[in-house]
């Protein structure tokens, strides 16, 4: 959803957890996550059916994948990136605004082969992307959402401040 939303957890009936919100995504509009809520469905098979499906610009496609947010589809930050640069290629993304300012397209995707979109359909070679080192990830999430549920920045230089003698706030 938009909002953030408090969710029983599955450890037990008295605990709860929070589901972050799409609003904590820097740059995500109000509008777009509201339609990607409204077309989210059973999941989807590929970067290219969300897209085909959600009609959300390519730059809120890579929004989404910059925050991580298309782990359900099997693709971790730096793959869904990479995928998600192609979908403007692939007729399946459009990032042109409507002459009123709003996130409106002028005219909706060709439809000649968005309802086809599939992994097979558009092949690509498999590219053996490095893999994004933790403390990576946990900065990219800081500047994607302003937080980290990964592992907070300080845990990287933790054993080099106490080498300085630098005061934990650890009890």
């Amino acid at each position: 959803d938009w909002d953030c939303t408090l969710e029983p957890a599955s450890e037990g009936p008295h605990r709860f957890a929070v589901r972050l919100g799409l609003r904590q995504i820097e740059g995500m509009r109000k509008n777009e996550a509201e339609r990607l809520v409204h077309v989210r469905g059973n999941g989807y098979a590929s970067l290219e059916r969300f897209a085909a499906v959600c009609g959300l610009p390519r730059a809120s496609i890579e929004r989404l994948a910059a925050a991580d947010a298309l782990r359900s589809l099997g693709l971790d930050r730096r793959a869904g990136l990479w995928s998600s640069r192609r979908l403007a290629g692939i007729g399946l993304a459009n990032d042109t605004i409507s002459p009123r300012g709003d996130d409106e397209r002028r005219s909706p995707p060709l439809p000649l082969f968005a309802a086809h979109a599939s992994d097979d359909v558009f092949e690509e070679p498999a590219v053996a992307l490095p893999v994004m080192p933790l403390a990576e990830h946990v900065a990219e999430d800081y500047v994607t959402t302003g937080l980290s549920l990964k592992a907070h920045p300080v845990a990287f230089f933790r054993e080099r401040l106490a080498k300085r003698h630098v005061i934990s706030s650890e009890i």
